[in-house]
């Protein structure tokens, strides 16, 4: 709980004499040192995903570094696999860490970057708070914690624990009793609130009572709790700067009376804005996916979904409330950022203090943005189109197997001014990969415009002429040409009402809808000509066959 909060911008100057959690909060350092700290209990979500980003962003703005750490103390919540997947989306996503369990420092284990591993340095500083008197251990059997303060006040008066002597704890762990270790802070505090600087909310400040219990440090298990663990890591990697989610910002006070009492300096911290549905509900997949790989296998480029990310909570240019995800509409160019645009503009005092919303229609907008500045240059184009090639592949791994397969590249052609991820290209490319549904609506609807005697008889005379000639463009165009031309003799010769209803167009263009209902459905797509040569003459011919079998009354 915040009280008295004080809102100020930029990079505040630390106070001095006010109370031991601002002197402590003086930390500086002329080379800043981030962390991005995930637990590994699923995938990565769009928040983790911003959080990463901004760790990001700060460490190559102002020359620092930053480290994957990944915080597993919660063993029963582990998921198997999820390490790697964040390894994998970071670096899909461009957010290249300078540390971490795969890329080790000069000198480091892989282990020193997962807690799991670490469980004998926790316990070394925890035996240094039990020999300072900073810390108990207590055989207690545990109770639930009231909900209320007045109620863990009484409580805590009440029962006033006097733990035993070193002595005494050894003998009775000797016995198999269990223990939980935790830091004194009931005791001798002064009853006032806890303020500190945060670099995003400015002067905050937590009521006495935020730390009436005294808080495990070790449960009975022997493994560290989220908070000792968190603080030793900080510490011992040297972590100048904690940009962390708003939701842990309740910690600040356990965290730093653990500084005081380790007698570290803390880093300074900066609170990040959560992400939440457009009720102000937390972010849920009722409203979005919250889940970054669901985007990826949507074909969401990923400078797309960073930008995306980024704009959330975060004032830009100073323009309007500066909160990317709340505004309507889908935008405009100004908010359409590479990496290194995010690098040069990121400045803490930028955060905004609101809760953010994601917009859907912005991160199509943006994605079409960044998927058009892919194609407009040829290394990024072939790169695309190989992602292409490999999602179609995966659908349709029998016709899509081959790179030499240029529905992939007649896809990209045709339909990327429309699309807004490679997903829609995808779809594109299924009127080459897929037979037609010459029983949907579409379809119909063409047998019912140009009547089925005319759209049998184009075709009738079309997949004749498909069944000769070679497979160029020049040659398709010829034999089309003579069915035209065939198809408007024979209408010249006619007179009367039949002659009326079949020359409703003339040339090819009379061609062009019944081969477009036989080849794609009557869908949208590429120029029939272009389906034809991807298609290859046989394919063609065997697809007419099909729609003409079901055109049969």
């Amino acid at each position: 709980m915040l009280v008295g909060v004080t809102w100020r911008r930029g990079l505040p100057v630390p106070r001095r004499g006010c109370c031991w959690s601002c002197r402590w909060t003086s930390t500086s350092a002329a080379t800043p040192v981030l962390r991005f700290a995930p637990s590994p209990t699923g995938q990565l979500h769009l928040g983790g995903l911003r959080t990463a980003l901004f760790n990001h962003l700060f460490a190559r703005r102002f020359g620092g570094r930053w480290i994957l750490r990944i915080e597993d103390t919660d063993q029963s919540r582990l998921v198997p696999g999820a390490v790697e997947a964040m390894q994998d989306v970071l670096r899909w996503a461009g957010l290249d860490y300078d540390e971490g369990p795969d890329r080790p420092a000069a000198g480091r284990q892989a282990g020193s970057y997962v807690q799991s591993a670490r469980l004998a340095t926790y316990r070394a500083h925890a035996q240094r708070l039990l020999d300072a008197g900073r810390a108990y251990r207590d055989f207690r059997p545990p109770k639930a914690v009231p909900d209320d303060v007045a109620t863990r006040r009484a409580r805590v008066a009440s029962e006033r624990y006097l733990p035993p002597d070193e002595a005494e704890a050894r003998r009775l762990i000797d016995a198999g009793h269990e223990h939980v270790v935790r830091l004194v802070v009931s005791k001798g505090r002064p009853k006032r609130e806890t303020r500190a600087r945060d670099l995003v909310y400015g002067d905050v400040a937590f009521p006495y009572d935020e730390l009436l219990d005294d808080p495990v440090l070790v449960k009975s298990d022997g493994w560290p709790t989220y908070h000792l663990a968190n603080v030793v890591d900080d510490a011992e990697m040297g972590v100048t700067h904690v940009l962390r989610g708003e939701e842990w910002l309740p910690s600040l006070p356990l965290h730093l009376a653990l500084y005081e009492a380790l007698e570290w300096a803390p880093p300074r911290f900066a609170h990040l804005p959560l992400l939440v549905n457009p009720d102000g509900s937390k972010l849920s997949k009722r409203h979005a996916d919250v889940h970054v790989e669901s985007y990826r296998a949507r074909g969401i480029e990923p400078e797309a979904l960073v930008n995306f990310v980024g704009l959330m909570g975060f004032n830009w240019h100073g323009l309007g409330d500066g909160n990317g995800g709340d505004r309507d509409g889908e935008g405009d160019g100004s908010e359409v950022f590479s990496m290194a645009d995010m690098i040069d503009g990121f400045s803490l005092d930028r955060i905004t203090h609101s809760r953010a919303a994601p917009n859907m229609g912005k991160l199509d907008f943006l994605n079409r943005q960044h998927l058009a500045a892919k194609l407009a240059h040829a290394p990024a184009r072939q790169h695309t189109l190989e992602r292409l090639r490999a999602m179609l592949a995966q659908r349709w791994p029998a016709a899509a197997s081959s790179a030499g397969n240029p529905s992939a590249g007649v896809a990209l052609d045709d339909a990327s001014p429309r699309a807004d991820s490679l997903a829609a290209l995808v779809d594109a490319a299924a009127v080459f990969l897929e037979a037609p549904d010459w029983t949907s609506a579409e379809a119909r609807a063409v047998v019912d415009a140009l009547g089925r005697d005319e759209v049998v008889l184009v075709l009738s005379r079309c997949v004749e002429a498909l069944r000769q000639g070679d497979e160029s463009r020049d040659a398709i165009e010829a034999s089309l040409k003579q069915v035209a031309d065939a198809l408007q003799q024979e209408g010249s010769e006619e007179s009367g009402t039949d002659k009326k209803k079949k020359r409703k167009q003339k040339g090819k263009a009379r061609l062009m809808r019944p081969l477009r209902l036989a080849l794609m459905g009557g869908h949208p797509g590429p120029t029939v000509v272009e389906a034809i040569s991807v298609l290859g003459r046989h394919a063609s011919a065997a697809r007419i066959d099909a729609c003409l079998a079901a055109l049969q009354p």
